[in-house]
C-alpha cells in the first residue's frame, strides 16, 4: 500500500480463489459427516442389538447431522462476503486504471 491509507490493492483473482476454497472445505466437511452418518445408520440396522448402544449411535447420528446445514451456510456466506468485499474496495478505490 502507498499513500492514502484507503487505497488498497487486491489480487481479486486470488481472493475469489480463497473464498472457493473456503467453500470446497466447508463442502468436505459435509460429505465427512455424511459418510459419519451412512456409517452410523449401518450400525444402527446392521450391526448393533444392544438398545441402549443403539439410542446412544442414535443421538449422536442426529448431533452431527445438525452441522451440514450450518456448514453450507458457512460456504455461502463466505462467498457473500468476498463479493461484498471486492464492491466495497471497487466504491472507495481512488485509483484509475
Amino acid at each position: 500500500m502507498a499513500g492514502n491509507s484507503s487505497d488498497v490493492i487486491i489480487n481479486e483473482a486470488e481472493f475469489l480463489k480463497a473464498a472457493s476454497q473456503c467453500k470446497q472445505y466447508c463442502e468436505k466437511l459435509q460429505t465427512v459427516i455424511n459418510t459419519y452418518q451412512e456409517i452410523m445408520n449401518s450400525m444402527i440396522t446392521f450391526g448393533i442389538k444392544d438398545r441402549l448402544i443403539t439410542n446412544n449411535v442414535g443421538v449422536i447420528c442426529l448431533e452431527i447431522m445438525k452441522y451440514a446445514p450450518m456448514l453450507e451456510d458457512i460456504g455461502i456466506e463466505i462467498n457473500k462476503l468476498v463479493k461484498q468485499y471486492l464492491v466495497d474496495i471497487d466504491r472507495i478505490d481512488k485509483f484509475n486504471y
